[in-house]
């Protein structure tokens, strides 16, 4: 039986495998489907309306997320998934704070509180009529809540672990995948 081309992708455990044919490199991202229930999961992880301090919900997220790396350190390709997904959550805990200090005037005294100049702490709350996902996005609210924010209360950032272990290649002649013909 012919073994599956792996320069189109081969798909095995919640990997991506592709093998470049120039220089015979295996790259190993991910599955759409592993992407898609890692958001799915985050979304579940982050609910704005959980009742519970942010770092409650920091923990539970640093559970999942030191597991779900663990399982997936050896990724090659799509290391952009990493950050997208620490923006992604970054962004939700935002949102969970907006909606944990419920009216505008609370928000607007906590932006400022955090920083942010009292015009443009108004200019936010109160420019325009928005959601809570829409404000978690705008820049006035990433400059009160910046990245250092929730790194400081010890959020688990996928991006920067992956950093940390310099996993950039992997010697193919070391993982040995068996595969079962019948």
């Amino acid at each position: 039986m012919r073994l599956p081309s792996l320069t189109s992708g081969t798909f095995f455990l919640g990997f991506r495998l592709i093998v470049d044919s120039a220089t015979c490199e295996v790259k190993v991202g991910l599955s759409k489907r592993t992407k898609k229930r890692l958001n799915e999961k985050v979304k579940r992880l982050t609910p704005r309306n959980a009742g519970r301090s942010l770092g409650d919900g920091i923990k539970k997220i640093n559970s999942y997320l030191k597991g779900w790396f663990e399982y997936f350190k050896l990724l090659t390709d799509d290391l952009r998934v990493l950050e997208s997904t620490d923006a992604h959550i970054r962004r939700r805990l935002r949102a969970t704070l907006l909606k944990q200090w419920k009216q505008k005037r609370v928000r607007m005294h906590k932006l400022i509180d955090y920083g942010v100049s009292q015009r443009a702490a108004g200019n936010a709350v109160y420019g325009q009529s928005r959601s809570l996902w829409a404000l978690s996005a705008h820049n006035t609210i990433h400059r009160a809540l910046p990245n250092r924010f929730f790194k400081e209360l010890g959020l688990f950032s996928l991006k920067e672990e992956k950093s940390r272990l310099d996993v950039t290649e992997i010697d193919v002649a070391s993982v040995q995948i068996g595969f079962a013909w019948g």
